[in-house]
């Protein structure tokens, strides 16, 4: 199977046949790619012993027993760290919760060993229908919860499957974990030299035939707030490095990779370096240079940003100071809690309790009568201090703007919230870009 492709799309729900076995491993490659290019620790056992002895894990997909070389004692050896989740592709694994002997693995096993939320099957659901292990572990650690997220990763619903724990199980909400999703080498838009693309022993293409001052070219790659670079690489040879450049093969260096040899053209290993300097989009030039002869096999790459500081911390009291008039926003008291940049000081009437609202997002709740801030009609009206719960129109995301200074994504309607000084120094959320208008300086109480 080819993990660049999977999970596919669920074509229909008329299923006349199952699915190859081979997209499945595919989708366990790519999950497994995802993780190691976010630097958090997985074990991708693509052939020979079956895992076992491993612990504290936080998810595990596997086959089961209808792995060739499944091992009764690995897989009851396996520990689980609390919130973890997994899925086996194993028909019947969810067909008694009753001590049992013979016949298929079951996730009885998996929770007796301590993982939290778990998938089985009741009978044969087709291997179209088991869950994505991209999918699920993608949403999971990005803060969705244990139901979200198996739902997410399910193609039908309906069917043969149940899951196991508590649906509102969430130990990664508002952790703001960053996952990065590799970059193939072989999706290049130009290339210099002999290179060519092969069969990659991890699926999909890798990059070979590498010698020194080849380059490959990738087009409008992002790269702010970017602090590493990421490499999947292979090599037989000397080994070498990767030098990344902007815009031409002898533009500005942003960072150097080594690359060591590892022993055989197959045997990858990930390899980081540091970034600077970048900013902005740009056509990244990567350039391959060491000894004579083949170099090195190149299979992905990533590319990370430092996680930027907040100011805007769950559980801090905080004001908020309008760049545009120096003002503090102040939440209304007069029976309409409208927020306005009117307030030459900072009292109770101008002070928010900023809460985790997921995701990295956060809310604001109005210390001067206990309401979240919200967006109650899109950019229609004002800002108000004026619901009692959380939901999309009391979400915003924290931009940072540099200094002590933020400004607010509404995620009701995609816009900047603005003290307006055309409208009494009301905040309307209104705005598609980020100006002094836009810009709210963060004093911590």
């Amino acid at each position: 199977g080819d993990k660049t492709t999977e999970p596919s799309a669920t074509a229909a729900t008329l299923v006349k046949s199952e699915a190859e076995y081979s997209t499945w491993n595919a989708d366990m490659l790519h999950a497994g790619d995802i993780l190691e290019a976010s630097g958090i620790p997985s074990d991708v056992a693509a052939s020979g012993t079956f895992a076992g002895g491993q612990v504290n894990l936080l998810g595990y997909y596997s086959w089961g027993s209808n792995d060739d070389q499944f091992n009764s004692d690995a897989y009851e050896s396996l520990e689980f760290a609390p919130g973890a989740i997994g899925d086996t592709a194993v028909s019947t694994s969810a067909r008694t919760f009753l001590p049992a002997t013979g016949g298929q693995t079951l996730i009885t096993d998996l929770i007796a060993q301590g993982i939290t939320g778990v998938r089985g099957y009741v009978n044969e659901p087709l291997l179209n229908a088991i869950s994505s292990p991209t999918i699920d572990l993608s949403f999971y650690l990005s803060g969705y919860t244990l139901a979200e997220s198996f739902y997410a990763g399910s193609k039908y619903v309906g069917w043969e499957d149940i899951n196991i724990g508590d649906p509102l199980c969430a130990p990664y909400f508002g952790a703001n974990v960053s996952l990065t999703t590799p970059t193939q080498a072989s999706a290049y838009n130009n290339s210099s030299g002999g290179v060519q693309t092969e069969s990659c022993a991890e699926s999909a293409l890798d990059v070979g035939y590498i010698n020194s001052g080849d380059y490959t070219v990738y087009h409008h790659v992002p790269l702010n707030g970017v602090s590493s670079f990421i490499a999947r690489v292979a090599s037989g040879g000397p080994g070498g490095d990767i030098q990344i450049t902007l815009d031409s093969p002898s533009g500005t260096v942003i960072g150097t990779c080594p690359v060591p040899a590892t022993g055989d053209w197959q045997t990858w290993t990930t390899e980081t370096c540091g970034i600077s300097g970048a900013s902005g989009t740009h056509n990244l030039y990567l350039v391959f240079s060491g000894a004579s002869g083949f170099l090195f096999n190149f299979q992905w790459f990533a590319l990370k940003q430092t996680a930027i500081p907040r100011q805007l911390t769950p559980g801090a009291t905080v004001s908020l100071q309008a760049m545009d008039n120096g003002a503090y926003v102040s939440t209304g008291t007069n029976g309409a809690p409208t927020l306005a940049a009117d307030s030459a000081t900072a009292g109770s009437t101008e002070k928010y309790l900023v809460v985790d609202a997921g995701n990295g997002n956060i809310a604001l709740q109005s210390v001067a009568n206990g309401e979240y801030v919200s967006v109650d009609n899109g950019s229609s009206s004002p800002l108000s201090a004026d619901q009692t719960s959380i939901g999309p129109d009391t979400t915003f995301t924290e931009i940072d703007v540099g200094g002590n200074n933020v400004a607010l994504l509404s995620m009701a309607n995609g816009l900047y919230p603005s003290a307006d000084l055309g409208q009494d120094d009301q905040v309307w959320a209104e705005s598609i870009s980020v100006s002094p208008a836009e810009t709210f300086n963060i004093t911590l109480y």
